[in-house]
């Protein structure tokens, strides 16, 4: 995590993009369809740019590849390399240039799959960090609308929740707390780290009671040490 506020770390980034990528990767068989290989082509290029592998043969290209018309996962690609840069820029305007181009980029992936909550907490994150918070807020509870439980963004989602409690409705106080949970059934040690976050004595409150839960039996995670991905570490 980068300061108080936890905003992705760029190794954060490049998991989710990695995992994107493998996915793409597997689904290219032998006829190469234009979208796959553009959304291939932005996601090697974003994972390159923020220290990642080098891109597979096919991949090279990036951005370039899709102009004018990205599909959905190549503009949400883009849109993380831009975010993660603006979070490293220390020159304000062209923070604000790379985030508003961002926003740009994840509005185009998310008016075709509204229901990514992952792409919701990367436009969360970068209104964040463009100061906009009540905006922020708002893609914070389109995400958790859209995917109660995400393996790559839950930290983030879980940090700022709990860092912005009283500004929380209750249905997403209880999302965080549900989440948070979540973490620690299937990747305790993980988990353990975003209790320090919940500083409000409320949310305190309510993290313990969530905590008293017991055990869920069989939770998909992508992390969790059992067979399949499902279940806590055992």
């Amino acid at each position: 995590m980068t300061d108080a506020i936890g905003l992705p770390s760029r190794r954060s980034a490049l998991r989710w993009l990695l995992g994107g990528a493998l996915i793409a990767a597997t689904g290219l068989g032998l006829v190469v369809v234009n979208q796959e290989l553009s959304s291939a082509r932005a996601e090697a290029a974003t994972v390159r740019a923020l220290g990642g592998p080098r891109p597979l043969p096919w991949e090279v290209g990036g951005d370039t590849f899709c102009v004018s018309d990205c599909p959905p996962r190549a503009r949400a690609a883009i849109g993380v390399r831009l975010t993660t840069e603006a979070a490293a820029q220390s020159d304000p305007a062209q923070r604000r240039l790379k985030l508003a181009e961002a926003e740009r980029q994840f509005a185009g992936a998310l008016a075709a799959r509204p229901d990514s909550g992952g792409w919701w907490a990367w436009v969360s994150y970068a209104r964040a960090l463009d100061g906009r918070q009540a905006a922020a807020l708002d893609a914070l509870t389109r995400s958790y609308v859209a995917a109660p439980f995400l393996p790559m963004e839950a930290a983030w989602r879980i940090r700022y929740g709990a860092l912005n409690w009283d500004r929380l409705t209750p249905t997403v106080r209880a999302q965080v707390v549900n989440e948070t949970v979540w973490m620690r059934d299937v990747d305790p040690t993980a988990a353990t780290g975003l209790f320090t976050a919940f500083t409000d004595p409320r949310a305190a409150s309510a993290l313990n009671a969530g905590l008293a839960r017991p055990v869920s039996k069989l939770v998909p995670h992508r992390r969790s040490g059992s067979p399949g991905g499902e279940g806590p570490r055992g």
